[in-house]
């Protein structure tokens, strides 16, 4: 029952870590100061307990479905207040920087998956490690996507 929590409490945070990370990049706010930094990890710590807590305590998918949804509510009004964005492009931020943060949850996945059946290691049993190596995947995945030139700055996209 711990280590289930663990579990969720890790892919939680490591999400949402990643998902403020492409929030922060896609918006090109580089310059944010260390209080506003030590916040948002602050409040990802937060967002990511009270999910965990929700998600042990309520056993039904579809109840965990909105849990997921309220957690993402949260965290675009918690954005919207600290940057002050207009909520049309906050939403579309948050979209993006959610969807950036699946894909790499699951590419990291994927290859961990791959090392672990390579090394023969057990892949149907529940490792606390096992996430915690996920997440380390999914935050250099993140952070690789974004070290590319075309990227780094900004999305052209949002130039306009």
């Amino acid at each position: 029952m711990l280590e289930d929590f663990c579990i969720t409490l890790i892919k939680t945070l490591f999400f949402n870590i990643c998902s403020s990370y492409v929030f922060i990049k896609i918006q090109k706010l580089n310059n944010i100061n260390k209080n506003v930094k030590c916040l948002i990890i602050l409040l990802n710590i937060i967002i990511a307990i009270i999910y965990a807590i929700i998600y042990e305590k309520i056993e039904k998918q579809s109840i965990n479905t909105f849990s997921n949804l309220g957690c993402y509510i949260i965290y675009i009004l918690i954005f919207s207040i600290m940057t002050k964005v207009e909520y049309r492009k906050m939403i579309i931020f948050s979209i993006i920087s959610i969807s950036f943060s699946f894909l790499s949850i699951i590419i990291s996945s994927i290859v961990a998956f791959a090392i672990m059946s390579t090394l023969s290691l057990n892949v149907l049993e529940n490792n606390l490690l096992e996430y915690v190596f996920i997440g380390i995947m999914q935050i250099t995945l993140i952070y690789a996507f974004f070290e590319i030139r075309r990227f780094k700055n900004r999305f052209c996209l949002f130039d306009k």
